[in-house]
């Protein structure tokens, strides 16, 4: 912008100039020809007279033109004009200090074996570099250190990355409690105006009802009255981990897998058992079962269908004493409750059944689905793939045949759809037949079993 370049004054006079005229219509007068500047160069009468002012420049009365046209192109601006308005360029510089390794580089690593390689390697380093930096270190340290170094990180390594990665997190989250058990720390006794100063800090934390207290690695653990039991240092006192951060997160994808995907009590007792704490532990637990994607899928709801029609015996009216039950488990206890107005609700109107009632995509022919076992847990259900699909007199299905792998051999067998989770349907461009599904067990011996499950 050749306007802002100006000052304030010059760039709106300029403003004005550019708004009614462009530099293309613009010509160049040069100082001697001009009869506007004889008024600002104090001359006489008689000069005056034999000047251009009062008969106009000569240059308006010939046919060729002495003025040349300003193109714009060339129009670079002094920067040393009185009238160009400085530029001021201004530099900041901020600095930051860091507190140990910063657990935003944590946020690169998904899985927490890997960090903790990862940092177990970097303190190995570390303690080489120390190592050689020390002139008095026998020759015996520096071959121990540098095949250690080779040979991936050892267990005590790791334990010291364990204990600076969780330091690293604690140190973001509770620096207040921290530096306040600090003072505490010490063997001298506390003043009244420091005792004062730690209850004012530790009643407004979330940490206030867990009597924390640091340990000799100065991690952060929960207190407590157990300290005679004979449990673990470690199941006595978990070490404290903060909500919503990557690291507790980590930790427990890491005991969630190693559970084999199973539920959040059993994950969330697999972490509460090596020693941890995590703040909002149950909330976080679910939240992450929730995105984790083989739990999604083997946790996935058994299909359904709508109901067919009722038979016809069932909704015409019959003579008396047509059908006759005997109740053989009697009598039955039917809990009532009084309702507001004096009403009764019984067993019966207590349920209501509306996942009959939904019209569901049938099932097909090479499906893959999960087969409902109720000897096994759920993670173990076995897999199989639909051969065909058993259609009804409405035309929908609800019952199928599926080729099942057991024992080392495949069978088939028959369920109904209210037992089987559906995993990869067919594409409907692709038509699989019973010779394309059976074509599966090749590799081993097809035991035909028909039988209802």
């Amino acid at each position: 912008n050749d306007i802002r370049i100006f000052h304030i004054y010059v760039a709106n006079r300029v403003q004005v100039i550019r708004d009614v005229s462009k530099p293309s219509q613009w010509k160049y007068i040069d100082t001697s020809t001009n009869p506007a500047d004889l008024a600002t160069q104090g001359i006489t009468v008689k000069v005056l007279q034999e000047s251009d002012w009062l008969r106009g420049p000569t240059f308006l009365k010939s046919n060729s033109p002495t003025t040349s046209t300003i193109d714009e192109s060339d129009g670079d601006i002094d920067e040393s004009n009185p009238e160009v308005r400085q530029e001021v360029k201004v530099h900041a510089t901020s600095t930051q200090r860091a507190l140990g390794v910063g657990s935003e580089r944590f946020d690169r690593f998904s899985e927490w074996s890997t960090l903790q390689r990862a940092i177990a390697k970097l303190v190995m380093r570390a303690k080489r570099f120390e190592i050689k930096s020390e002139p008095q270190t026998s020759q015996h340290d520096h071959e121990t250190t540098e095949s250690g170094d080779n040979d991936g990180p050892t267990l005590d390594a790791s334990k010291r990355a364990e204990i600076l990665i969780i330091r690293t997190a604690q140190e973001e989250a509770f620096a207040d409690e921290i530096s306040v058990l600090q003072r505490r720390s010490g063997n001298k006794p506390e003043s009244r105006q420091s005792l004062r100063e730690r209850r004012t800090v530790l009643r407004k934390s979330s940490l206030f009802h867990l009597d924390p207290f640091l340990d000799k690695d100065s991690v952060l653990r929960v207190g407590g009255r157990i300290h005679r039991s004979d449990l673990g240092f470690e199941e006595k006192h978990p070490i404290i981990l903060p909500q919503k951060h990557h690291v507790s997160e980590l930790l427990i994808c890491h005991y969630h897998h190693k559970v084999y995907h199973q539920g959040r009590q059993i994950t969330h007792g697999a972490l509460r058992q090596p020693g941890y704490w995590v703040g909002g532990g149950h909330r976080m637990v679910s939240r992450i079962l929730n995105s984790c994607v083989t739990c999604r899928k083997l946790r996935e709801r058994t299909l359904t269908q709508h109901m067919i029609n009722l038979p016809k015996n069932r909704i015409e009216p019959s003579p008396p004493f047509t059908s006759i039950g005997v109740d053989v488990f009697g009598p039955w206890i039917i809990r009532t409750r009084k309702l507001r107005g004096g009403a009764a609700e019984y067993l019966q109107n207590l349920q209501v059944r509306t996942k009959w009632r939904n019209r569901e995509q049938n099932l097909s022919g090479g499906d893959v689905v999960l087969v409902k076992d109720n000897d096994v847990s759920r993670n173990e259900w076995p897999m199989g793939k639909i051969v065909e699909a058993l259609t009804s007199e409405d035309g929908k299905v609800r019952k199928v045949k599926i080729m099942v792998c057991k024992e080392g051999k495949w069978k088939i067998v028959y369920h109904p759809i209210s037992e089987i989770v559906l995993l990869l349907p067919t594409e409907k461009d692709n038509d699989l037949n019973d010779k394309d599904s059976i074509s599966l067990g090749e590799e081993c011996d097809v035991d035909s079993e028909k039988y209802v499950a």
